[in-house]
Order: C-alpha cells, then structure tokens, then sequence
C-alpha cells in the first residue's frame, strides 16, 4: 500500500538548520531523494493502487512545488551570485551547468505535472524526471558543497541563511 504520509517521512535527513547553508544544501538533497522514490512508486504502482497512487503523487508534487523550487532558488539566487566572481573559469563552467540541469529538470517537471494519465508515457517522464534530478545531486555534491565552503565568508553564509529563511517565510 502507498502511504504519502509514510513516504514523506520515511528515511527522512537528521533535522538540519537553515543557519548552515551547505548543509541545508545537503539535507535537501536527501529529501528531494525521498519524493524521487516516491514518484517511482507511484509509477510501479499506479495500475494497482490508482487512489492511493495519485495521492502520493500529489504529495510530491506540493513538495517539489514549494521546497524544491525554494531550494533551486537558495542556490541560484543566494549561493550562485556570491561564489560566481571569486571562480576560476572551470568552476564557472561547471556552476553554469548547474544552471542548465536546473532548466532541464523544470522542464521535465512541468511535462509530469502536465501528463494527464497514469500510463507508460507517465512512466518513461518519471523515470526521465528522477534521472536528470539524481545526476544533478550527484553532479552538485561533487563539487558546489566544496566550492561554496571555500568561497563563502562566514558573513555571506549569514546572508545566504537569512534569505533562504525569508523565502520560507520564517522571519
């Protein structure tokens, strides 16, 4: 049986602060995992289980609506502007492409919230949505956490925690 409630809250990331950016960074990346296999199940299940399957996809859906999009936003808006002067031109490229996955993924996104039937089409757009996301942790934890660490002052992470809280509406 699919429990959205359960699959939220399953294998969940130790409770992380906001006050540490790199580490909020990672603690997202773990959550955004979750509804990964979330929408897998919801894909391996939806023939069986179509009620609880379309629940559990609504579940992800709000959160990738909310704490994804915030998350592309802490980086792209917060962490990208303040490390983007102090790279050398490799690491600019690969921020860039960072940048590009982000697009890809939105896009991806907006196909799987469009897809209009559990199907195979629904399927191949889950499994396309959960591979471009899976490579774009794995491509971010490569390097960005490392980058943002070096770069960062203690004062720009202070600036990057209390956008990242604003944008969550906790100040």
């Amino acid at each position: 049986m699919i429990k959205p409630q359960e699959i939220s809250k399953a294998g969940c990331a130790p409770k992380n602060s906001l006050d540490d950016p790199m580490e909020h960074l990672l603690a997202c990346h773990r959550r955004i995992e979750q509804r990964l296999e979330s929408l897998e199940l919801v894909a391996a299940n939806f023939e069986t289980k179509p009620d609880e399957a379309r629940e559990a996809l609504n579940v992800a859906f709000k959160y990738f609506d909310t704490n994804g999009a915030w998350h592309t936003e802490d980086e792209e808006k917060s962490v990208f502007p303040r490390i983007l002067s102090a790279l050398e031109e490799d690491e600019m490229e690969f921020v860039e492409l960072l940048g590009e996955q982000h697009r890809g993924a939105e896009a991806c996104y907006a196909k799987l919230k469009a897809a209009s039937s559990f199907d195979e089409s629904f399927r191949g757009i889950v499994a396309e949505f959960c591979a471009l996301y899976r490579e774009h942790i794995a491509t971010e934890e490569s390097l960005l956490i490392t980058i943002g660490r070096k770069y960062l002052s203690a004062g720009q992470l202070t600036e990057i925690s209390a956008e990242m809280k604003q944008r969550r509406g906790l100040q």
